[in-house]
């Protein structure tokens, strides 16, 4: 595969930042070991195993050909691409906490909706 292997060491790091990935938390999740990892960052070598680049693609969550895209002047694209979706963890609560305050607004206007029934026991079936 060749290319451009000194364009591929930016987006390595800046995904495994993004990710709040250590180099070893890489290896551990089946990644490119750590000697490999840093070969890569450094652009030290133009020549590595398809497999290696297969398991950093998806370690790092980008799809399927990201590295040979990179590599040819592009961009990688995050596995499951969608814009709507949060991208931090900071955003991803943010999120959470705007829908859950939609469910109790929604909660609310139902409850203040089904009439009160004060003081009123059902009796037992008998």
């Amino acid at each position: 595969m060749g290319g451009d292997w000194q364009q591929l060491a930016e987006p390595i790091t800046a995904r495994r930042a993004e990710l709040r990935l250590s180099q070893i938390d890489v290896r551990q999740a089946g990644g490119p070991s750590t000697s490999t990892q840093k070969t890569l960052e450094r652009s030290e070598a133009t020549t590595y195993r398809p497999s290696t680049l297969v398991d950093l693609e998806l370690v790092l969550r980008w799809q399927p050909g990201s590295v040979a895209a990179v590599l040819a002047g592009g961009d990688p694209i995050p596995a499951g691409a969608d814009p709507d979706a949060p991208r931090t963890v900071v955003e991803h609560v943010a999120q959470l906490r705007d829908e859950i305050a939609r469910f109790r607004r929604d909660f609310e206007r139902q409850r203040r909706a089904v009439p009160r029934v004060a003081g009123r026991r059902r009796r037992p079936r008998t």
